[in-house]
């Protein structure tokens, strides 16, 4: 009855080490499973600090890729505001991350107004302006040239 009771006991073990573990030795077992980082590579905790050489949000967003196997997608096949953002001073506040996902601490770079998009086949990153931002962009706005709401880096003029 003992034996059977210990036997029950260990049952459910079993199949928990049977699912992603291998045997090493009689009584060790080894996860054969990937990491969730690695299954889900934006997903991955980082911790960063940005120097001063890192200037601009996109310098930052670029630096933040390097590592993850991921890049930017072409300007020319991204959102026609995307330089702006990406030409924007990297904001002091912005200088140190973490922890933080990578997933978020490329949104956070962006900010509200824009949406991360991320192609995982060809593991390529983007971005798109929101929907509720896009309208105000659809028209000039007043006391703004023309070239800046339409992704220019001219300085606005009263």
């Amino acid at each position: 009855m003992k034996k059977m009771l210990l036997l029950l006991a260990l049952f459910p073990l079993s199949s928990v080490f049977a699912d992603d573990s291998e045997p090493l030795s009689r009584y060790s077992f080894v996860k054969t499973d990937a990491s969730p980082d690695q299954k889900e590579i934006l997903n991955v905790i980082i911790q960063v600090s940005f120097d001063h050489s890192v200037m601009t949000v996109g310098d930052a967003i670029r630096r933040l890729l390097r590592r993850s196997g991921y890049q930017m997608a072409s300007l020319e096949r991204s959102h026609g505001l995307l330089p702006v953002l990406l030409d924007l001073p990297l904001p002091d506040v912005h200088r140190e991350m973490g922890p933080i996902t990578l997933k978020e601490a490329l949104q956070i770079l962006a900010g509200p107004p824009w949406r991360l998009i991320v192609d995982p086949v060809y593991r390529l990153v983007s971005f798109e302006i929101n929907d509720e931002y896009h309208k105000l962009y659809e028209t000039p706005l007043p006391g703004v040239r023309d070239d800046l709401a339409m992704g220019g880096k001219k300085v606005i003029q009263e």
